[in-house]
Formats: structure tokens, sequence, C-alpha cells
């Protein structure tokens, strides 16, 4: 019974269910999967990936992941690409997306920058319904034993284009001994993904719609002695669904750390706890070529009624960061070629 998926018809019609997009653990490590705004905020490039085993005690498989790039470039633009994707129920559900995003920084002095940010994607679900097996075909002795009245629609692909916007800020605060004479760096951000609400369902009329997700974000990173404190929280909101993380990353050195906690609204009911969330991670700088590389793993210890059948999840993600580019450099005017971003961040962490 291990390989059976039992499904039912209104997840896939989406008329009476809604269905939330992944999210990730370290969303820290993930940022413009979840705001736009976020691309290219931070001078130079990145590169990122991360992969999200749910629930990995279950026989049927809940994966998802991500590549990126981002790069802040000249005309105080930024642009990146993003991959994602997600597979449920033993593959028989894929889901891929590819999406190009786009931020203006409206706003940048030595201490504060403003971006606003859209993305645009192109978003394909396949499933497999020749492996799916439903619950009229199931005995509750024998199992598997009976034909199923379903028919099997000749749809195997559902695909259509979105959008999303953002705002984001990044801020330095504080005195102390910072690289900017500062002791703080703050970023904060809003995003609204699903603007188009595509319909997204493989067979039925006018249902299936996507419901818009809202995503509201942020995270400080404060020096002291001897340490670096980051505490972060994200909030996520769709149809009627919502998940609200906060927690806290300390790093000494090259290691970083963590403790988080997850649960469905910004109330601090233990009824309402999904997972206790522990990460490490560590960072290292490579002077010669003036990149930084961060690993970092987390484990969910879920404490909702799953927690004695799923075993938790693991989350793996990884960035490289190259500070000193600039995106088309040599192709803008000598003003541009000429001109130096004045924000200096208080860490490199």
């Amino acid at each position: 019974m291990k390989r059976i998926l039992v499904i039912s018809l209104f997840v896939l019609f989406g008329s009476l269910t809604r269905a939330q997009d992944p999210n990730f653990s370290q969303f820290f490590l993930n940022s413009i999967y979840y705001n736009p705004a976020l691309t290219g905020i931070n001078d130079g490039f990145r590169v990122g990936t991360s992969y999200r085993n749910l629930w990995s005690a279950i026989p049927s498989k809940f994966n998802s992941g991500t590549a990126s790039f981002d790069g802040a470039g000249v005309n105080k633009m930024g642009l990146g690409l993003l991959a994602s994707m997600d597979v449920e129920g033993e593959g028989k559900l894929r889901t891929t997306c590819v999406s190009g995003n786009y931020s203006y920084r409206v706003i940048e002095s030595r201490n504060f920058r403003f971006q606003l940010g859209i993305n645009g994607q192109y978003v394909r679900k396949q499933v497999d319904w020749t492996q799916l097996v439903f619950s009229d075909q199931l005995d509750e002795v024998f199992g598997n034993v009976y034909s199923s009245s379903f028919i099997i629609p000749s749809n195997e692909i559902a695909q259509y284009v979105d959008f999303g916007v953002g705002g984001a800020l990044n801020f330095n605060a504080g005195i102390g001994e910072g690289r900017n004479g500062k002791n703080m760096t703050g970023t904060a951000g809003f995003a609204v993904h699903h603007l188009a609400q595509p319909k997204d369902a493989f067979i039925g009329g006018g249902i299936g719609y996507l419901p818009r997700k809202y995503v509201v974000h942020g995270e400080l990173k404060i020096v002291a002695p001897g340490f670096l404190y980051a505490p972060a929280f994200i909030y996520e909101h769709q149809s009627n669904m919502s998940t609200f993380q906060a927690g806290l990353n300390f790093s000494k050195v090259n290691m970083f750390a963590g403790i988080w906690f997850r649960n469905e609204s910004f109330t601090f009911s233990p009824q309402k706890y999904d997972s206790f969330i522990f990460n490490v991670g560590f960072t290292r700088k490579m002077e010669k070529s003036n990149a930084k590389m961060r690993i970092g793993y987390s484990y969910d210890f879920t404490v909702s009624r799953l927690k004695t059948s799923s075993f938790g999840t693991h989350e793996i993600a990884m960035n490289f960061e190259w500070g000193d580019a600039v995106l088309f450099k040599r192709l803008a005017g000598k003003k541009a070629q000429k001109a130096k971003y004045r924000f200096i961040p208080c860490t490199d962490y």
C-alpha cells in the first residue's frame, strides 16, 4: 500500500480546497523566491540553490528545490533568474517554474536603500493519471482490487504565465565597530505573488484558480562583542492558509546556528505550533576572488499531530556571492562605469 497514492478529486479540481506554495525553512538563504524586490539588493552577484525533503518518513514524496541567480546592475537596476521544482505523490505530480526578476533602486544613500521589484514566471504542472489510485478502487481489506469510475482526461499538462511584485528596504543603524561605523543592518519587505490568479487545474471549467499569496518579512544583523545575532521572521498568507516563522541565528567566526518556530499565525498558541526548526552552517570567504560561500542545513522537528508519522523535514541551502561585480558595466556609459554604490553594510555575514 505504500506505493498507492489515494487522492481526492477536489484537490485536482481546486474547487473546494486550496494548495499552498512550497515554503523553505532557511528563507534567509532563498530571498528572491519570496520577494522579487530583493533581487540585486546587495552589491555584486549571487548564486544559490536549495533542496527540501518534506516529511521524509511518509512514502509519497514531497520534495521541493530552487536554483537562482541575481545581481546588481548599472543605473540602479537588479536582474535575477529563478527556477523551482515541486514533486508530490512519488513523482506523479510535478510543478516546474522558471521566472525572471527585475528590480529598481528607488532610493539609495549611505545607510538606506529602497527597491521595487517585479517578476514574470512560466509554470508547468504535469500529472501521470495512469499511476494514480482513487478511493473507489480500494477495498478496506484487500486493497487495490476494483476498477475506478474516473474517466482519465486527455490533458496531462497545465501551464500558465504568472506575475508578482514586491518592495524591500535595507538600512544601517546604531554605532559600533562595523565596516560603516554601524553595528546593525536591517532588511524588511513585502510581496504579492500570483497577481494574475491563473487557472492551474487540469480539468474543470471556471474553477481551480490559484489564490494570491502575500508575504511580509524582516531581518536584523547585529554586531556584538564576540558574536553576530540575526533575528528574523516571515509571514505568508494564501487563501485560508497562513504560515508564520520567527527565530534567531547567531554567528561566531565562520560558523552560524539558529533556532526557529513555525505556526499558523502571529499568536504564540501551542495548539497552532507546526514545528521547531534547528539549523547550522558555515561561511567561508575566498579573499583572492572576493567571493563568499554559505552552506546551511536545517531540520524541522514536527510538533503538530503529524509528529509521530512525519519524522520531520530536512533542508539544505547554499549561496555563493561575489561582491565586486556589476551587471552590464562595460555596456554602460562612462558616468555609470565610475559610479559606486554608497551603501555599506556593517557586516559580511
